[in-house]
């Protein structure tokens, strides 16, 4: 049986994505084609696929006579990502909140220990994913997975400077953590106007952050915020 293009092509993009979200292929890095199929062990056609959505996306840039380069991380477009995920999670938050799911504190207790055993272990990758899970578990609680996946297409270049911000020694994962704690407590305490405070505070902390991945990576970004 004949593998199904689309689904070749879905995979290529999805695990490129995580190797470009991940620092697998650092910002500004060339990328060699040979060694990707080799790493992924997919074939050239769904990966050039793959690069042609990345270069419509500004993840990938194509240098005539000189190759195709990983694109770095556009700060312009990270603030802009961030702007509108403020403006949604804190309604998401409060929906949350205001319907008292015990599933949802069932999960968040749960993602939260987790969270805390891969900072114990130096889990950079699973320590991301659990951030990850820990604000996708609003959104599914009041049904709106959906918006979550449509940002993601969105949120690409925040994702690069979140995941930089765990490889910077001065910048604690405990930090995140804490954050996160309080915003539980907001669920658990069912305390609206703090959550909404609670998730705006830690949603900002790329503003309050920029300075020192900037600084350790300077190379990295491109469209500085002044």
């Amino acid at each position: 049986m004949l593998p199904d293009i689309r689904n070749m092509q879905t995979i290529a993009y999805d695990k490129l994505k995580e190797m470009i979200v991940t620092l697998e292929l650092k910002p500004g890095e060339k990328i060699t084609l040979n060694k990707i199929i080799d790493t992924l062990g997919i074939g050239r056609t769904p990966i050039r696929e793959a690069i042609i959505k990345f270069k419509d996306q500004n993840l990938v840039k194509v240098i005539p006579q000189s190759g195709t380069y990983i694109s770095k991380i556009d700060l312009k477009q990270a603030e802009d990502a961030m702007f509108v995920r403020k403006l949604i999670e804190k309604k998401i938050v409060a929906m949350a909140i205001n319907k008292d799911d015990d599933d949802l504190k069932n999960k968040l207790a749960k993602i939260l220990d987790f969270a805390k055993a891969k900072e114990n272990q130096q889990d950079k990758r699973n320590f991301f994913h659990f951030d990850n899970e820990f604000h996708k578990s609003f959104y599914t609680a009041v049904d709106k997975e959906d918006i979550w996946n449509w940002m993601q297409t969105l949120n690409v270049q925040l994702e690069r400077f979140r995941y930089l911000r765990l490889s910077v020694e001065d910048l604690q994962w405990s930090t995140i953590i804490e954050q996160h704690e309080s915003i539980f407590n907001t669920v658990i305490n069912k305390d609206i106007p703090l959550g909404t405070h609670e998730i705006e505070n830690h949603l900002s902390m790329m503003f309050k952050e920029e300075n020192e991945l900037i600084s350790a990576y300077p190379d990295y970004f491109t469209n500085l915020i002044k």
